[in-house]
């Protein structure tokens, strides 16, 4: 194991960090920090409960990802504060 939190702040692209309710392998902090450590990333707080969303909630998955792409392609994605998907 190692530690590359540092390594964050270097990520040159930019991210969709999907983070799920009440996930104990990674709870909402980590996502925050996350989010915080990587410029221009969007976290989205998702409403899916536990760490594999595609298997647990796939449509909200699937919607978030969906989002972040067409605003990412049409340039309407400036970096915005975390957000509650959608019901």
């Amino acid at each position: 194991m190692s530690d590359n939190r540092a390594d964050l702040a270097r990520v040159p692209v930019r991210c969709l960090i999907l983070q799920c309710a009440q996930d104990v392998i990674a709870p909402e902090e980590v996502g925050r920090f996350v989010h915080e450590s990587i410029p221009g990333s969007e976290l989205v707080l998702m409403r899916a409960t536990g760490h594999c969303p595609n298997l647990s909630a796939p449509d909200e998955t699937i919607a978030a990802i969906k989002m972040w792409c067409l605003r990412t392609v049409s340039g309407a994605l400036p970096t915005l504060p975390a957000r509650r998907a959608a019901p």
